[in-house]
């Protein structure tokens, strides 16, 4: 089904994540700047509530064509300070219904829209506005950020392009006949392997397209790369913050508890799901019922956002959390110190009444 990966991708594929890792770092210093102004103020007001923040990171996802750049952008301006744990779940919740887009575009005109050349561009007018001078001062935070983000791109498209063949060596035919269990495996090890869920959705189509795949097994196979992109949110939880860490985990949580339960629940009323919504065509069935699980699950999980972001919360709590806030790195920004500061002065509170 898969040939092996040659030394050169393999290398391609180590070189890509450095250059994102590395542009993660890049993008919180910027924000940590930045994210404490008019930014900080927008942002948190209008993810303020479950519905704003799903709303917000659906509609980011939508126009950026990419459920994992958002989820590493909310990685990003959480760890900074810049986004309350609450609304960045909100924010990477609402990101899964926003990448059902890509589906609907390319069963309708064929069309995905690449952010790889946007990567350059933004790496070299981050870098200009480093170089700016003394006189430019205020150029200097935005121009990292800038450029922490066409790092982040540019590392991810060099993991896609190592594994850009990839599609042609996945013949999905082989697995013709197999249970609907092998295809949600099949379908979650695709997603986690190209780090894109609208990638494995774009193979799927074609291969429904082609007869390879009846409608069940590609429901099936959709449902799992549903759950294989949260491994970009993982990857990018590598280091850094402990928010990062509750981020991955609440994305990862919240996919298999939606998936499993599309996969238990929804896959077998398939067809009575279709005949309600009076859809012959495969390839907009399957694109609708990806839509469909994705706001049905989203619209349950919304009331208990609240409490489901308290209990994430608790997790990864250690010494990491007392000794973060005051990190050398975040003194040299006086708001995002005070900030952490009161953070640490409430754990320290919180700890004593428990005590």
């Amino acid at each position: 089904m898969l040939q092996s990966l040659d030394f050169t991708t393999i290398s391609l594929l180590a070189i890509g994540l450095v250059l994102f890792l590395f542009g993660m770092r890049q993008l919180e210093s910027g924000i940590r700047v930045l994210g404490y102004d008019t930014f900080k103020r927008w942002l948190s007001n209008s993810t303020a509530s479950p519905a704003g923040s799903a709303a917000v990171g659906a509609a980011t996802t939508a126009i950026l064509q990419s459920s994992s750049m958002v989820s590493l952008l909310v990685l990003a301006f959480a760890s900074a300070g810049a986004l309350p744990l609450y609304n960045a779940i909100g924010m990477i919740l609402g990101a899964n219904l926003g990448t059902t887009v890509t589906g609907w575009m390319v069963a309708t005109i064929g069309f995905k829209l690449s952010l790889q050349v946007f990567a350059l561009p933004l790496m070299a007018i981050g870098g200009l506005m480093q170089l700016a001078g003394p006189r430019a001062e205020k150029l200097v935070a935005p121009g990292v950020a800038l450029f922490g983000l066409g790092l982040i791109i540019f590392g991810l498209d060099i993991m896609k392009d190592a594994v850009a063949d990839l599609p042609g060596q996945l013949d999905l035919g082989v697995l013709k006949g197999q249970g609907a269990w092998v295809y949600f495996l099949a379908g979650t090890a695709i997603a986690a392997l190209i780090q894109s869920s609208s990638a494995t959705m774009m193979i799927t189509l074609a291969s429904l397209h082609a007869g390879l795949l009846d409608l069940s097994a590609a429901a099936a196979l959709v449902i799992g790369a549903d759950l294989g992109t949260t491994s970009t949110t993982a990857l990018g939880s590598i280091g850094g913050h402990y928010v990062k860490r509750q981020l991955a985990l609440s994305h990862v949580l919240f996919n298999l508890v939606v998936d499993l339960g599309a996969f238990l629940l929804l896959l077998p009323m398939l067809p009575v799901l279709l005949e309600m919504l009076s859809l012959r065509d495969p390839l907009y069935s399957l694109v609708a019922f990806h839509s469909l699980f994705n706001l049905i699950g989203l619209l349950l999980f919304l009331p208990m956002l609240k409490p489901f972001a308290y209990w994430i919360s608790g997790w990864f709590r250690s010494a990491e959390r007392l000794a973060a806030p005051l990190s050398d790195q975040l003194l040299q920004v006086p708001d995002a110190a005070l900030m952490a500061i009161s953070r640490m002065l409430e754990d320290m509170r919180a700890s004593a009444m428990v005590l």
